[in-house]
């Protein structure tokens, strides 16, 4: 944390932003036992050590009130809880990635979830060393996506924070005003959508109604033209015995055989249905 402070000192007189709360990982705490101050900030660290990389450290702005700063144990990780009242709650992580089996995590993290689900507002955010990036899926990953989802929050981002791979992540639960916050996190990762104005499209051609066969032409024949696309062979039929699958089911075209076979196995001796055939 000594060595990379003076850099996020730089950072935040860069962009001239000054967070109420700032999340710090992978501190080294073991071998830095003196923690920098920040002139306006308070600051709280971790106790618990896995290894030579581990610790948190949580910077809250003093000027806050409703504070309250624990560190609940979540399995194979470093956590700082912060509350501020009985509405937001920021759960700061660091998952070493010495720990290759995030399972024992995931179910920790659950329940932790399970504690704080009264907070209409949550923030996940750290270094978890779970991969979810677009080019990445895989049992652990989606275990992970699936509890974060149960319990209402979204991933703020997917993009890659560690070469190719996104291990450090921010995820979210909002209260009521959910297109607020996705409109902030387009606008800081501008990743926003830029909509071209409708009449644009009046000027594909030299006239407006030229341009208007073409649209239409468009909208008419794309549903064909994405068909031709498909490879066809990706749909040659397969048998179905070919295959084992003891966990799925399938269903087939009935026909005349299978309809005898279950008229010709009705009971004559039950009582019938509102159909007036026994069952």
């Amino acid at each position: 944390i000594n060595a990379n402070f003076p850099g996020l000192l730089t950072l935040i007189e860069r962009i001239h932003s000054y967070p109420d709360i700032i999340v710090l990982t992978e501190c080294r705490l073991s071998q830095n036992p003196t923690i920098p101050l920040m002139d306006g900030y308070n600051y709280n660290v971790t106790q618990i050590t896995h290894n030579q990389n581990d610790g948190v450290v949580v910077y809250t702005k003093s000027t806050l009130t409703q504070v309250t700063v624990t560190e609940p144990v979540i399995h194979d990780s470093s956590c700082l809880l912060v509350t501020l009242g009985t509405d937001i709650a920021i759960v700061a992580v660091y998952r070493p990635f010495a720990f290759r089996d995030p399972s024992r995590f995931i179910q920790s993290l659950d329940s932790l979830l399970q504690q704080l689900k009264a907070y209409s507002s949550i923030i996940l955010a750290g270094d978890i060393n779970i991969d979810i990036s677009n080019e990445q899926s895989n049992v652990h990953s989606i275990d992970y996506m699936e509890v974060l989802a149960h319990h209402g929050l979204f991933l703020g981002h997917n993009f890659p924070t560690d070469d190719r791979t996104c291990l450090d992540h921010l995820n979210l639960k909002t209260g009521n005003n959910s297109k607020q916050v996705w409109k902030t996190i387009q606008s800081i990762t501008n990743s926003g959508k830029t909509k071209s104005p409708a009449e644009n499209l009046l000027c594909l051609k030299e006239n407006r109604q030229l341009s208007v066969d073409e649209v239409n032409s468009y909208y008419a024949n794309i549903c064909r033209q994405l068909v031709d696309k498909i490879n066809n062979s990706a749909f040659a039929a397969r048998s179905h015995t070919s295959i084992l699958c003891p966990n799925s089911f399938v269903l087939f075209s009935t026909d005349e055989s299978e309809v005898e076979r279950v008229v010709t196995s009705l009971k004559n001796n039950t009582s019938m249905g509102w159909d007036g055939i026994s069952t």
